[in-house]
């Protein structure tokens, strides 16, 4: 919440709540909120590194990303598959975007972890492979259309009760609030 309204919670680069000096933070914690007409509440947690903002290093060497972009441009789509060259390019714009506007070294780094990892992910096309124009049409091998439907899916292949379960324990956690919020209203 916005600190007008009472409350400012601090675990990173803060005026109002500092950490002693040498200490990161993590650990365990227990934050309780007073609030007038409201009962307090009290959460015990824990807080572990990956939980705390850290102050990141501002941007020093692009030149893996730089590389990683050429290798990119180095390639030509006709050598892959539709599938992993799509994927590829997905990942060549976003490490181009954040060749020109990341502001973090760790962006950087992670730009260039995921386009390196899609351009290893491509895969060649075989010279057996149909390409994908020649997927386009459905004839089976005497030239009629395919109209068989053994190949289609339907349904959800997710299990539907945990969807159930969720939508029960939403229904029943907003119960008990109007529940709650009628018995305040009552005192």
């Amino acid at each position: 919440m916005h600190k007008s309204m009472g409350i400012q919670l601090g675990l990173t680069d803060s005026a109002r709540c500092q950490l002693p000096a040498g200490y990161d933070g993590t650990g365990y914690w227990s934050l309780t909120v007073y609030a007038l007409g409201y009962t307090d509440t009290t959460i015990d947690f824990e807080a572990t590194d990956a939980n705390i903002v850290k102050v990141k290093a501002p941007v020093s060497d692009t030149s893996k990303l730089s590389a990683a972009i050429a290798a990119a441009d180095a390639l030509n789509e006709a050598d892959y598959t539709a599938e992993s060259w799509a994927a590829m390019k997905l990942e060549y714009e976003e490490a181009v975007d954040a060749l020109a506007v990341a502001e973090y070294q760790a962006d950087v780094d992670e730009a260039t972890e995921h386009l390196t990892a899609a351009i290893n992910a491509l895969v060649k096309v075989d010279a057996g492979t149909p390409s994908v124009s020649e997927e386009s049409g459905n004839t089976t091998d005497a030239g009629t259309s395919d109209t068989s439907v053994s190949n289609v899916k339907t349904g959800d292949s997710n299990n539907m009760m945990a969807y159930i379960v969720a939508a029960v324990l939403a229904l029943t956690a907003g119960a008990a609030v109007t529940g709650r919020r009628k018995i305040k209203n009552v005192r």
